[in-house]
């Protein structure tokens, strides 16, 4: 039996749902996207917490390999891509409610503490990509509109949201921080959790309008994303879990390319899955949220596939 379940102190799973984080820029442009598998699927993602700040930091390390993808407007071969990235997320709950939701908003900054690619030659003319590397600020996302309904057992929360082109980008880099296009980003967090018993089942799906590139004129395909996590939380207020994400384009990407493919040949899926664990170490009368995961690419296609490491922090003041 779990006797001692706190909202407060298991309130990271929000957080994290709150908080979408954009990767290194790289179907999508690049072979990727704002959304980035893996990042999404963490404890009670549809629960609020009681009102107040919120703070998360994750800190996230990647090792992916991707096939033909457009990039600069050319096409480019195949490529190994590794970074270690840094995710400051705050978060704002109230007790306002409209339509008989409580409302928050949140907002992400990623700092790309260093990513390094290396790989084949550009296959539409140009430069050979040999290797390069990049640090730098990412994209900001800015979620403005978090309306959450509760019950017992059941939570959801609505999540509207955008990526801003905040990132350094150019077209003629191997790599670059930002993606150089806005994107809007629509989410639907569940959780079904019985305190009584301990278990849990979390699932968000969500969809991405991009808009597009204007230094290159392509356009990243609409993508869908479906992320869960199903759990045991522990009366030591310790959980652990199974993590896992589905995601495809719901359309082919769009605009002009250099080389042996056309943009429309280019639409990507990819899914996987993972553990993931979650504690509390107390501080004075509060606590600090620990999570860890690791989730692992089982199929991919025209997108980046590998490995993601997380481990992440967060705060309630």
């Amino acid at each position: 039996m779990m006797t001692s379940y706190s909202k407060r102190s298991t309130v990271a799973g929000f957080v994290m749902a709150s908080f979408c984080v954009g990767g290194v820029a790289q179907a999508g442009e690049g072979a990727g996207s704002h959304y980035v598998p893996g990042t999404r699927n963490d404890f009670l993602l549809g629960v609020f917490g009681p009102a107040g700040w919120y703070v998360r930091n994750d800190l996230w390390y990647f090792d992916y390999s991707m096939g033909v993808n457009p990039r600069g407007g050319v096409v480019t071969g195949e490529a190994t891509e590794k970074a270690w990235l840094n995710t400051l997320k705050l978060s704002y709950l109230s007790n306002k409610e409209f339509f008989g939701a409580r409302y928050g908003a949140s907002m992400a900054a990623t700092y790309v503490i260093n990513a390094d690619i290396s790989g084949a030659a550009t296959i539409g003319g140009g430069n050979a990509l040999t290797g390069g590397d990049v640090s730098g600020l990412s994209d900001l996302y800015v979620a403005p509109v978090l309306l959450n309904w509760t019950g017992e057992k059941q939570h959801f929360t609505f999540q509207g949201a955008f990526y801003a082109p905040t990132g350094g980008y150019n077209p003629n880099a191997k790599l670059n921080t930002g993606r150089n296009y806005w994107t809007l980003d629509f989410v639907g967090n569940y959780t079904w959790f019985d305190p009584a018993t301990g278990w849990e089942v979390s699932a968000n799906a969500g969809y991405q309008y991009n808009f597009e590139n204007p230094e290159t004129n392509y356009k990243t395909g609409d993508e869908t994303h479906v992320d869960w996590t199903f759990a045991k939380h522990f009366a030591n207020k310790t959980a652990l879990g199974l993590s896992g994400y589905y995601y495809a384009q719901v359309e082919s990407d769009s605009g002009t390319l250099v080389g042996p493919k056309n943009a429309s040949d280019f639409q990507a899926y990819s899914w996987g899955l993972g553990p993931s664990a979650q504690f509390n170490l107390p501080v004075g009368d509060k606590s600090v949220g620990i999570i860890a995961k690791a989730l692992f690419d089982i199929d991919s296609k025209d997108r980046l596939e590998g490995d993601l490491f997380m481990l992440s922090a967060t705060y309630a003041f």
